[in-house]
């Protein structure tokens, strides 16, 4: 995925957060027009996205399956125009935990830790689901 998409995607993103408060006031059938042009909007650009999780800082996790690709990609989306993948084949069992530590995925087979700045690292050969933050 370019560059270019990353960034039209986010802004998409930030500009629904940033609407909330003045969607509040808007009637029903404007605010469901405006999701649904953001949500056309995002799948053109990227095919299919959702939110699967937050990072400690409160940061949106999101799936995006790119048109196209049998794969899909994890992204954190930091703020405006910042968005880092941090998986590029999403086969966890569940969304991560976030601790001090960083972000904690599982598959039925391996358990990882996703550590900004270190990346994706395998800690232990023991899958499963996760439960619960380490503290």
């Amino acid at each position: 995925m370019s560059r270019a998409s990353v960034l039209a995607l986010t802004i998409a993103l930030a500009t629904s957060v940033a609407a909330r408060a003045e969607d509040a006031a808007l009637p029903n059938h404007e605010l469901a027009e405006r999701h649904e042009a953001l949500t056309k909007e995002a799948d053109e650009l990227a095919g299919k996205l959702a939110a699967w999780g937050f990072d400690g800082a409160g940061h949106a996790i999101m799936v995006v399956q790119p048109i196209g690709q049998g794969q899909s990609f994890l992204w954190l989306v930091t703020g405006l125009g910042n968005a880092l993948v941090i998986s590029s084949n999403n086969s966890f069992s569940g969304p991560p935990v976030a601790d001090k530590h960083g972000l904690w995925f599982m598959n039925y087979q391996t358990t990882f830790l996703w550590v900004p700045g270190v990346g994706m690292q395998v800690q232990a050969n023991i899958g499963g689901n996760l439960a619960g933050a380490c503290i």
